[in-house]
């Protein structure tokens, strides 16, 4: 049965096999946001925004749409949607009283093949990735104009790899982190690696002429390392089919070379496994915790591939301590085959985790990272309303800036917003 869970989404090829492991969050908890005396999250402070933009209908439900892909991403005033089986990524101006009025149009390289498989934006650069480009893999940085948001960027330089071959996926998933662009090539026929850029600011065309990258000590072929997050001097990267559990990869930011970051290198094991997990097939970093999705785990012997996504705690003086200082999230009401833990983000106060398969029209779950029972405070993010089909996969991707939820559903080819009123 899980072979055939493992050909539904035809990317997510390996077994994982580990032994269950029972762990909460340890005694000394470490940092943590502040807590929300007087409010606290409930689906009647959460609303969707009169948003629901179409593009692509159906198109977009090729088997490899079932793949991990940041397809959304929000900062700031901004939200960008990949939309690849247009080859093109829409930018939104939240600041508009109707955002899905008048995006503006994002177009790649003349040759691209699937230009907006990952977006990422950080409110003041935006990166488009196209990892199917020449067979290889291609990233256009865009600049963003805040005094002009009216109009399309008008000064981008494109990113390709140094030491590119055939397979290697550059662009397959994307960060930032102040001014370093993170760049995930999990690549299929070597071990995957990670590229970062220092953005150059005054001439955005040599950003490329800064290139470093790292790979797992580790690495095996074919091992999927390369979807990345970064936030202040923390990088952490999933490897979703390394060995035959999966893995992350936690490294310590710096202003030095990739052999610098990679000495800090600590592996992230998943906590409980069942087999076919994929523990890191998304991975997210905040300021006090960092998220690691599982979607394939069966964490209710009841209903299979139910999914899991993991909480850690960061300790930013004992990087080591982190692996240890975990929480299992769960969907409450969640199924067989939803895939819980498919896309994760973390922004602000909150936690978001996407799943691949809908049954009542849950696209994702948003979590209160300051409640004092975190699983407890889980509010749906639900999209029945305007999808209507139950049962039909939705591989939805998540992003937020800590104001706004964003659910991108890959196969309906519609996206939403939702508002945190607190």
């Amino acid at each position: 049965m899980k072979a055939i869970r493992m050909r539904f989404s035809c990317v997510l090829t390996l077994l994982l096999v580990l032994a269950v492991n029972e762990q909460s969050y340890a005694a000394d908890p470490g940092p943590r946001p502040a807590s929300r005396q007087d409010k606290t999250l409930s689906a009647a402070n959460v609303s969707k925004l009169p948003v629901a933009v179409s593009t692509t209908g159906y198109r977009s439900a090729s088997a490899e749409s079932g793949a991990h892909a940041r397809a959304v991403s929000v900062n700031g005033r901004w939200a960008v949607v990949g939309d690849r089986a247009l080859n093109t990524a829409w930018l939104y101006d939240l600041k508009e009283e109707d955002s899905s009025a008048q995006p503006l149009r994002l177009s790649g390289h003349s040759s691209s093949v699937y230009f907006g498989h990952s977006v990422f934006t950080n409110g003041h650069y935006l990166a488009v990735g196209d990892p199917y480009w020449s067979a290889r893999g291609i990233v256009r940085l865009f600049a963003l104009d805040a005094e002009k948001p009216d109009h399309g960027p008008d000064h981008y330089t494109d990113l390709t790899t140094s030491d590119s071959t055939a397979g290697n996926m550059f662009g397959y998933d994307l960060s930032m982190s102040g001014d370093m662009v993170v760049v995930g090539s999990p690549d299929t026929n070597h071990p995957g690696k990670v590229y970062f850029y220092r953005i150059h600011q005054q001439a955005l065309h040599l950003t490329g002429s800064s290139e470093g990258s790292l790979t797992a000590s580790d690495g095996e072929p074919g091992n999927m390392y390369g979807t990345a997050s970064a936030y202040g001097d923390v990088l952490l990267v999933g490897a979703m089919s390394q060995g035959r559990s999966g893995a992350a990869y936690l490294y310590q930011l710096n202003a030095g070379n990739a052999g610098d970051i990679q000495q800090s290198e600590i592996k992230i094991l998943p906590p409980a496994a069942s087999g076919g997990d994929q523990f890191g097939a998304d991975v997210a970093v905040g300021e006090h915790y960092m998220l690691i999705g599982q979607p394939f785990h069966d964490a209710d012997p009841a209903h299979e591939a139910i999914g899991s996504a993991w909480l850690y705690r960061i300790h930013p003086d004992q990087p080591q301590a982190s692996v240890s200082d975990y929480l299992q999230l769960m969907p409450a009401d969640g199924f067989a085959g939803m895939h819980f833990g498919m896309t994760v983000d973390i922004m602000d106060h909150y936690a978001i985790v996407g799943t691949y398969c809908e049954d009542d029209g849950v696209g994702a779950y948003l979590f209160d990272l300051t409640a004092d029972d975190i699983n407890a405070s889980q509010v749906k993010l639900s999209i029945a309303s305007d999808y209507g089909d139950e049962g039909k996969p939705l591989g939805v991707s998540v992003s937020g800036n800590g104001e706004i939820s964003a659910v991108r559903a890959r196969f309906n080819g519609r996206f939403y917003l939702f508002k945190h009123h607190l």
